[in-house]
């Protein structure tokens, strides 16, 4: 069983495209610089359609999780980490932490991005503890 993946459609296919070649990007807006994700037709802060996608460094910083150790459905193992983490580049999205204790999952952790194939068109972006962060046993 696996878990359900995410629809794509020609506003998110450069995103995913990107990601199945394990790059992460998120769009910029020509007009102000804002960083607008996820895809969208316009930039969230000053409606300009001139968006381009901008290639980031997969760094971040866990800014919020929580540990589900009850999933809604069966596809999901748990526990796992469930994360908002924001790019060095400012963007934020919801992923999930891997390759970690979710125990030792915390607020200000430093993390990078680790791509997983799903499909042969899903490759999803988690992330995972940076160097920096890795304790070892």
């Amino acid at each position: 069983m696996t878990i359900p993946l995410p629809a794509i459609s020609p506003m998110t296919a450069p995103f995913w495209e990107a990601c199945r070649r394990r790059i992460l990007q998120v769009q910029r807006c020509e007009a102000c610089g804002y960083l607008t994700f996820p895809p969208d037709v316009a930039c969230n802060r000053c409606l300009s359609p001139d968006l381009t996608w901008l290639r980031c460094s997969g760094a971040g910083t866990v800014m919020s999780h929580s540990v589900v150790w009850r999933p809604s459905q069966l596809a999901f193992r748990a526990p796992y980490v469930a994360a908002i983490v924001r790019s060095d580049e400012g963007w934020s999205l919801f992923t999930n932490v891997i390759d970690c204790d979710p125990e030792k999952v915390r607020i200000g952790m430093r993390v990078a991005v680790k791509f997983v194939e799903m499909s042969a068109q899903i490759t999803l972006p988690y992330f995972a503890p940076a160097d920096s962060e890795r304790v070892e046993s």
